[in-house]
């Protein structure tokens, strides 16, 4: 297996501000992440000092909400990946614009529909699943659930039939 050299503190700076100026949305920190971590890019404690400074440096925007932290590129991150984007190389841009079409989709629905579970007690799982309009919750719904799949399995059930469920109970209400 070939060994891929490290990027240098400059181009992982760069990836990041790339990757966030190829998504032009706000990415939950997770979220951002789970896509280095999926396209190779960095090690989690370098990511995580990288996304500190940029933020602390203005050249990318950090909002905190109740439960959880977005990021988005400033016009200052954007000047200076206009300035630099050439340090990056042809093959990481093209991994990550390819991660973003592939992806960007799903990881707008993700922030729309969040379902987070947490044990309880013995054989007890509570579930809580929410749609969000920005960082607003419009719709929250919490269940007792009698297994660690049974919550793992609603969540997912959520995420394909939240609106569905939003609309019959809505109907009911009026």
């Amino acid at each position: 297996m070939p060994i891929i050299p490290q990027p240098t503190s400059e181009q992982a700076r760069l990836q990041i501000l790339y990757m966030l100026d190829r998504l032009a949305i706000e990415i939950e920190t997770d979220q951002f992440w789970c896509a280095f971590m999926e396209m190779d890019l960095l090690p989690y404690v370098d990511f995580m000092g990288y996304l500190d400074e940029l933020s602390r440096n203005g050249m990318i925007a950090k909002n905190d909400f109740k439960t959880a932290s977005y990021y988005s590129i400033t016009r200052k991150g954007q000047g200076i990946l206009a300035e630099f984007r050439q340090e990056l190389g042809n093959s990481v841009c093209r991994k990550i614009d390819d991660y973003c079409a592939a992806h960007k989709k799903q990881i707008m629905a993700e922030q729309e529909l969040v379902g987070n579970f947490r044990r309880v007690a013995h054989m007890q799982y509570e579930v809580c699943l929410r749609m969000l309009d920005r960082h607003d919750t419009v719709f929250e719904m919490h269940l007792v659930l009698q297994s660690r799949n049974a919550a793992v399995q609603a969540i997912r059930r959520w995420r394909e039939n939240a609106f569905d469920i939003y609309g019959y109970v809505f109907d009911h209400l009026r």
